[in-house]
């Protein structure tokens, strides 16, 4: 078995993740990822090996007590193998930071900073292009135990959002 890896992340709705393997397999840069693991990150936790049982029902009860409406989100941008946006995402940074103060009262945690984007392809590549925008309404973000070295993602809760 692979070493499990938890994560809080969102996932684009089936047909934004067919526009997105669209772009992918245009660019040329489909190397076998699944398309259903396409993904944004919002918290790592951390390896399972890592994390005690309350620590992990402590992120759950986090996730469970956080109130956020719903945002877009828009990438306009391939860099290397990311999807990116042009902008700064504003409703993902403001979600990301609620989860983030509702985790910091239950836990500690290493706080998760880089820039909202989608990896592609995981291969170090260079290059740029602009593409058409690629967006949607985000309403809702998920616990993932993501299996590496096997591929798989295992849901361990989902959230919804509101309006």
């Amino acid at each position: 078995m692979g070493d499990p890896f938890l994560v809080f992340l969102i996932k684009p709705p089936p047909e934004v993740v067919e526009e997105i393997d669209f772009v992918r397999r245009q660019l040329g840069l489909y190397r076998g990822y699944p398309k259903d693991r396409l993904h944004i990150t919002v918290q790592p936790l951390g390896f399972r090996r890592n994390l005690s049982n309350d620590a992990i029902e402590e992120a759950r009860a986090a996730a469970d007590a956080l109130v956020h409406p719903f945002f877009h989100v828009a990438f306009e941008q391939v860099n290397g193998g990311k999807l990116e946006g042009s902008e700064p995402i504003s409703g993902f940074l403001a979600f990301r930071a609620a989860l983030q103060k509702a985790m910091s009262a239950r836990l500690s945690y290493r706080k998760h900073r880089s820039t909202p984007h989608i990896t592609l392809v995981y291969r170090r590549l260079s290059g740029f292009c602009r593409i058409d925008a690629i967006s949607w309404r985000v309403e809702e973000f998920l616990l993932i135990e993501s299996v590496q070295g096997e591929g798989r993602h295992i849901e361990r809760g989902r959230w919804q959002l509101h309006s």
